[in-house]
């Protein structure tokens, strides 16, 4: 042996590497070097163990696995070897013959992470219960009987009851699927946890919103929340103390306005960073949500770095019978609210149709966001366009972005592909200046008609704007492949 493997930290660093291969690699790896020596023998099964798809392999070391004997059971030192080496464990099937152990036995003590998904719901508490418990994540999943979603979600619900008085150091919780109300209180119970994602569609309820509301330790909040009333959640919140998300910082909501801005609201001022925002039940045009943008003006100047907005309402909702144009869609208007977000590093905007702003209103973003690394106002897709849409922007916008948005890494724009062919890269401003913008690494771009005849002199007009542009994200295959070929040739 190597005189540097007798280094139990360079031995450590080395079986770290080989977890690090390409499946089925590291188990056939792990398991030769667990019979090599001694010395190896422990580092190498405590990598082996430490993820487990199941609990088949430790059933297997249990003298009664045949299910042909009966009778609570004591497990042996061999279990106890390998049991107590497993951090994660993932079930996708119930067991279905187990010997019955004792309900308060901790069977893998060092157990940190737990995946339940489908049948996997139904396993029995004392196989996936520990104090080291620290992220928990269930997919109720689908059946054809109502029935066992019922059952999947009450399993699971008696298994958080059980988590939250054994593990006090739970800090993250996933669920996907139907909630019952026995799985809805479970989960406002846990008021200790710091990051939840809930999709439980229409079986989350404004009630427990409203209790996670009031968990102290918050920083991540997940939820789809589109089924609760935003009376039903006011009306929740009032039977709780406050402060309300005194320490949540990270916010992805799927919800309607009114809710949204209920949220919001009740937000701590100067706490939260990030916000994503899937944006529902929209029938009043665009201006709705200009009280959302001042009720983050008033609350999150200081602190929002990150804001994302997906308003999925269709454009025709907004018409009016008597004029087929669609109505102004996210105008500087709209946006102005937003410009006291001095510490703003993202803003992005996914829509049916693009924003409404010109090549001076995005230098206007500029100079309020002096600081932007990111920004997505959507890229042209015609065929889901009306026909009477007209583009604002043009080529002239890259020049405004090199001039008032110089540290932006990723950008994408409505603006027509075939307009940039005519600009040749040129990024001349306004007042006559040609300036270069050197820090742009990803460009998103619309779908561009006849792309085998224009590529070449497209992707030669985009390296000539942003020369340093490592990905461009483009529907029209000729158009990525030639810039693929470009750049590889140009680092070579």
């Amino acid at each position: 042996m190597h005189h540097a493997l007798l280094i139990d930290e360079i031995l450590q660093l080395v079986f770290d590497f080989c977890t690090e291969l390409p499946e089925p690699e590291p188990r056939w790896t792990l398991c030769q070097l667990a019979r090599c020596c001694r010395a190896w023998k422990d580092p190498a099964l405590d990598r082996l163990w430490s993820r487990i798809d199941g609990v088949a392999p430790l059933v297997s070391l249990l003298p009664c696995a045949s299910g042909k004997e009966t009778g609570i059971l004591k497990v042996s030192s061999a279990f106890s070897a390998y049991a107590q080496r497993v951090k994660e464990m993932i079930s996708h099937h119930s067991i279905l013959r187990t010997p019955s152990l004792d309900p308060s036995m901790v069977l893998m003590p060092r157990l940190e992470a737990v995946t339940l998904s489908f049948h996997g719901c139904m396993i029995p508490n004392a196989w996936i219960t520990s104090p080291h418990l620290r992220r928990i994540s269930v997919n109720i999943g689908f059946a054809y009987d109502p029935q066992a979603t019922i059952d999947r979600s009450n399993m699971v619900a008696d298994y958080l009851q059980q988590v939250r008085r054994c593990a006090p150091n739970m800090r993250s919780l996933q669920i996907r699927g139907r909630m019952t109300e026995p799985l809805n209180i479970a989960v406002a119970s846990m008021n200790h946890l710091r990051d939840v994602t809930i999709h439980g569609n229409c079986f989350f309820t404004g009630e427990t919103l409203a209790a996670m509301a009031t968990f102290p330790n918050l920083r991540i909040l997940n939820v789809h929340a589109n089924a609760i009333q935003h009376a039903d959640f006011e009306d929740a919140l009032s039977r709780h103390p406050g402060p309300y998300f005194p320490a949540l910082e990270v916010l992805d909501i799927r919800t309607s306005r009114p809710l949204l801005s209920a949220v919001l609201e009740h937000l701590c001022t100067g706490v939260l960073t990030k916000l994503r925002a899937d944006v529902r039940q929209c029938s009043h045009g665009r201006n709705y949500v200009k009280g959302v943008f001042e009720l983050l003006a008033r609350k999150m100047a200081d602190s929002l770095k990150e804001l994302d907005i997906e308003d999925v309402a269709d454009y025709d909702e907004d018409s009016t019978h008597d004029s087929p144009m669609p109505p102004s869609w996210y105008s500087i208007s709209t946006l102005s609210p937003l410009a006291v977000l001095k510490q703003l590093r993202r803003f992005a905007i996914h829509s049916v149709l693009p924003p409404d702003l010109s090549d001076s209103d995005v230098g206007l973003l500029g100079k309020w966001w002096p600081s932007l690394q990111h920004l997505h106002l959507g890229a042209v897709d015609t065929d889901c366009l009306p026909p009477e849409w007209q583009a604002r922007m043009t080529p002239a916008v890259f020049g405004v972005v090199a001039q008032f948005l110089p540290h932006l890494e990723t950008l994408a724009l409505p603006i027509l592909p075939v307009e940039l062919l005519s600009s040749g890269g040129d990024l001349t401003t306004s007042n006559g200046l040609v300036r270069c913008h050197k820090t742009l690494r990803s460009l998103a771009i619309g779908d561009v008609p006849d792309g085998s005849a224009c590529a070449s002199t497209l992707v030669t007009a985009i390296l000539t704007a942003f020369p340093s542009l490592t990905t461009l994200d483009c529907p029209t295959h000729e158009v990525t492949e030639r810039f693929s070929a470009v750049t590889t040739n140009r680092a070579v």
